[in-house]
């Protein structure tokens, strides 16, 4: 049957006793389920564990990098907004509006590297191709994927407190309203 041919997404649930529950508005259902482990494997029950725990660090993983890159997509769509907001328009305090918002735009493109941790992202696929207990590769690609976000957390951080920070205030400082705060990224 193709059912048995195709692969899951995402992380083997682990077999065990469960309990689901669906609700919709004020009703709501539960009914016990039983998971079998798949019997095509033979995978001891500790690796399922470590592999299925391994699974869920590595999606937090993702979750963060993927907050990382919405803030700063967030930001950069904002600088836009006030840019076009005083395009047009004559004054010293807008035209500093105006080159402080295209060195920010610069400055966060030159400080705020994504590449490394979108390349140990890859290296996070890996967790897919078996049942079995995270190989050493496995887990350092989970560490180097942690490592190199941290770094990316860091460098936005320092961004969205300092030279963003700065934008916003000179941007209110115009008597302009049209830049957000944003809090900063990470745990």
């Amino acid at each position: 049957s193709d059912v048995y041919k195709r692969q899951p997404r995402g992380p083997e649930v682990i077999p065990g006793d469960y309990v689901v529950r669906v609700t919709l508005g004020e009703a709501s259902s539960e009914q016990p389920l039983t998971v079998l482990p798949d019997p095509r494997t033979d995978v001891p029950m500790a690796d399922r564990v470590a592999k299925f725990e391994a699974s869920m660090e590595a999606a937090r993983l993702n979750q963060r990098l993927t907050a990382a890159q919405t803030r700063l997509r967030e930001v950069n769509e904002a600088i836009d907004r006030v840019l076009e907001a005083v395009e047009g328009l004559e004054g010293e305090d807008v035209q500093a509006v105006r080159t402080a918002g295209r060195d920010l735009r610069t400055a966060l493109r030159d400080g705020v590297d994504f590449d490394d941790a979108n390349g140990q992202r890859r290296g996070l696929f890996a967790l897919q191709a078996s049942w079995d207990a995270p190989t050493t590769l496995e887990r350092l690609a989970m560490e180097r994927m942690a490592d190199a976000l941290a770094e990316v957390e860091e460098s936005l951080n320092a961004m969205l407190s300092g030279p963003v920070a700065d934008f916003r205030a000179r941007v209110r400082a115009a008597e302009l309203d049209l830049f957000p705060d944003f809090d900063p990224v990470g745990r």
